[in-house]
């Protein structure tokens, strides 16, 4: 699923204790730069935020090279006192921690060799072999699932090694243009460069292992690039027609897809043509969203597309105050045709490889479940609906769900949470808190999880907690607890908290636009 979605419980509380990292980093200062290595059993978190600031300079400074194994900071000249931020795992990434340093310097630095950058600059694409962007987030399932169930496997670790590898965490705010150059718009987005830094392909979602490794090793011998494939394509060839389409389906590009689409004329083609649709319809009024819906529907030949956008389409209507008696008799037929589909697991995975829906990563009876009880939702028949809500429950027990593979049990949890199922999603919750307490990741979502359900005082509890461990989302950790205190009707201590937030570094970067509109926007009604 890509990303653009215990009874009795106690209070989740910090203790203050001896940190797992501390005492394992090594720094080594030369005349013009600072060294960062740890010691056997530790890492350092290229992923996360790293910086530097020297005396009064006000600008930051980035680590380069910025690897697991070693961070390299260049010393202006003349300075005297460097500040270091960064962050240190244990090699079994059960802990992440901040660390922050100031160093003494002699002030003999004769040279000045930054660049106020993003932590990978475009000219860094260029290398002796291609490169693979993996652009990713510690909050995103489908990414967790790549990270523990498909680049450790020796299928793709072994392609994965014939590659320069980059992880781009685009919460942070230096990641920004090269998220916008390769136009991410969801995660995790995988992208192929060739060794001029010129892309060659790329991947949306979760990839499986055995598919992700034939992938790899199929289109590592490719040597068209888009701009190449792109000509081509504008000369007529059909085959070039179609991957330029699908290239920009997953760009998330909806105009371009349209476009090269519309030359095509095979029914594969067609419906990713109508899903892209569908994508540009969405923002532009309820009216052109249900004509958009109308005509795949009419168009398709996915049985699952149909059933999807049906779903989608009677969902509008019923919004919209249409009687459901108008179109009750669609909503039966799509129902039958959900049955058809849903037989058994064979039709089902075959319904979901024809479809545009994606890999549904092992949930594909409950995503299956979730459409039945939505169109039992849209007739307004409550048993029926909750009869395939506890079919959820029980298909998504049958998972051996582990804190092992967060990833996975992070999206068993977003169909519990559909199901209703509260006491099993508070379990799960807590199970990967507990395992993973020094990440703000289960913090922030057990947080909002809590919010939600009007929990007023765990969800604070738990917000402060992914303070602790913030990784450039402070802007909308800040946000989630100036709103958490406003609804517990503390306004005063709401605005401490909306101030606080736009003292923040980084709260007027474009990465935070809409944040800072909804902080001043609170800051405003607070003020009332």
């Amino acid at each position: 699923m890509k990303i653009k979605i215990l009874l009795g419980m106690t209070l989740f509380s910090m203790v203050v204790a001896a940190r797992v990292t501390d005492n394992q980093v090594n720094y080594k200062i030369d005349q013009d730069k600072i060294g960062v290595t740890t010691n056997a059993g530790f890492h350092l978190n290229a992923e996360a935020p790293a910086s530097a600031k020297f005396d009064d300079l006000k600008a930051i400074f980035k680590p380069d090279p910025k690897t697991e194994k070693l961070f390299v900071f260049a010393v202006p000249t003349n300075t005297k006192k460097a500040k270091l931020s960064f962050y240190v795992c244990d090699d079994k990434k059960t802990v992440c921690e901040q660390h922050q340093k100031e160093i003494v310097l002699d002030g003999k630095a004769t040279k000045t060799s930054f660049v106020e950058a993003p932590l990978l600059t475009l000219a860094d694409l260029k290398s002796n072999k291609m490169t693979l962007l993996i652009f990713t987030a510690p909050w995103c399932p489908a990414c967790l699932r790549m990270q523990t169930e498909t680049y450790p496997q020796k299928s793709v670790a072994s392609q994965l090694k014939r590659l320069n590898v980059k992880k781009i965490n685009i919460d942070l705010a230096e990641n920004v243009e090269l998220s916008e150059k390769f136009h991410v718009k969801a995660i995790p987005t995988l992208v192929l460069l060739n060794k001029e830094g010129e892309e060659l392909t790329r991947w949306l979602d979760f990839q499986p292992a055995k598919k992700f490794a034939t992938d790899l090793k199929t289109t590592m011998k490719m040597t068209t690039t888009i701009s190449e494939l792109e000509k081509k394509a504008r000369a007529g060839d059909k085959k070039a027609i179609s991957q330029r389409g699908m290239l920009a389906f997953l760009a998330y590009n909806c105009e371009e897809t349209i476009k090269w689409l519309s030359m095509s004329n095979t029914s594969h083609d067609l419906n990713y043509k109508l899903a892209a649709e569908i994508q540009c319809a969405e923002g532009e009024g309820s009216e052109k969203q249900i004509q958009a819906l109308e005509k795949a529907i009419s168009l398709t030949t996915s049985k699952l597309d149909k059933i999807r956008w049906s779903a989608d389409l009677f969902e509008l209507k019923k919004e919209g105050k249409q009687k459901i008696e108008t179109f009750a008799s669609e909503v039966d037929a799509t129902l039958v045709e959900l049955k058809d589909i849903s037989k058994n697991e064979s039709t089902l995975k075959k319904a979901f490889t024809a479809s545009t829906y994606g890999d549904p990563a092992g949930f594909a009876n409950e995503e299956a479940l979730l459409l039945k009880a939505r169109l039992f939702g849209v007739l307004e028949k409550g048993p029926e609906k909750q009869i395939a809500l506890d079919a959820i429950k029980i298909n998504a027990d049958k998972h051996n769900i582990s804190v092992d593979r967060p990833g996975e049990m992070l999206l068993a949890i977003a169909y519990l949470r559909e199901a209703g199922e509260k006491v099993r999603v508070q379990e799960m919750y807590q199970q990967l808190l507990n395992a993973y307490p020094n990440t703000y990741v289960y913090h922030e979502k057990y947080s909002r999880y809590q919010h939600k359900n009007k929990n007023y005082d765990q969800a604070l509890n738990s917000v402060n907690s992914a303070l602790q461990f913030s990784e450039g989302n402070e802007p909308q950790l800040h946000l989630l607890k100036a709103n958490i205190l406003n609804d517990m009707k503390n306004k005063e201590q709401a605005l401490v908290v909306v101030n606080e937030a736009l003292q923040l570094e980084n709260i007027s970067h474009k990465k935070f636009k809409k944040t800072l509109a909804l902080i001043q926007s609170l800051k405003m009604n607070l003020q009332k």
